[in-house]
């Protein structure tokens, strides 16, 4: 028995054709949804790593056509709340990695990008 353990995530070009050549509404609906997630959580993961590079929130607001303080309120590092004690009580929960490729037709990979859900 063969078992194939190349499972790869739909690019963003799968996403778009998917929800491009649904014929049902609903079908559309959830297709949308699923390019709409991945291009959410691509938009996060750039407004991270512009931060990461010292870029300002009015600058990622005005790429965003958002005010610093959405752009800030919206993507600002998310507080986490510290362990009341040595048993982690008050620790976040952890997040699984989430990969998201972004090909040519030819599968030459354009970008990728990882996050954390």
């Amino acid at each position: 028995m063969t078992v194939n353990l190349d499972v790869r995530q739909p690019t963003l070009t799968d996403l778009a054709l998917a929800a491009d050549s649904a014929t049902d509404p609903l079908e559309r609906l959830d297709a949308l949804r699923a390019l709409t997630d991945a291009v959410s959580d691509m938009r996060k993961n750039a407004v991270a790593t512009a931060r990461g590079e010292q870029a300002s929130w009015s600058v990622i607001g005005a790429c965003l056509k958002i005010s610093k303080q959405a752009a800030a309120k919206r993507f600002g590092e998310a507080r986490t709340v510290a362990p009341a004690d040595d048993t982690g009580e008050g620790a976040p929960p952890a997040r699984k990695p989430v990969r998201w490729d972004v090909t040519t037709p030819r599968g030459r990979t354009l970008l990728q990008v990882v996050t954390r859900r």
